[in-house]
């Protein structure tokens, strides 16, 4: 797992502050990745990711990113929600975790399917209105 800390520009947390914690999550990660490699392009994701992106060199990837305001990856309340992305971080694409969303000093941890973490099954129910008596 590869942790990096960022530390937000004016113009950056001003653009991120006004965002849900998910889209900020996503936006941090277009920042992080383009002061690595300002070349870099973002392209539509497919389903199940939230970033695809083709670096300089002309390589893509998909990423999924998850984002929380907690201190570090806050593992219980870390959920993937789409069997699609369930299979793409299966098929080893990145999982980007943004801690500390909502302060100027954010942290990104770089995840791959297991070498940094596992996944297991979750049981799940539908609510919904009760039906016609």
């Amino acid at each position: 797992m590869t942790k990096v800390e960022l530390e937000l520009s004016d113009e950056e947390f001003s653009t991120v502050s006004s965002m849900s914690t998910a889209d900020a999550a996503i936006e941090i990660c277009r920042i992080h990745i383009r002061r690595g490699d300002p070349r870099a392009t973002f392209l539509p994701p497919g389903k199940g990711a939230d970033i695809r992106l083709r670096f300089s060199d002309g390589t893509e990837t998909d990423i999924e990113v998850k984002g929380t305001e907690k201190v570090g990856p806050a593992w219980n309340q870390f959920k993937v929600s789409s069997q699609q992305s369930h299979d793409l971080l299966m098929r080893g694409i990145p999982l980007y975790r943004v801690t500390e969303v909502g302060s100027r000093k954010v942290k990104v941890f770089v995840m791959r399917y297991g070498a940094d973490f596992e996944m297991s099954p979750e049981p799940r129910w539908n609510i919904h209105p009760p039906r016609s008596k």
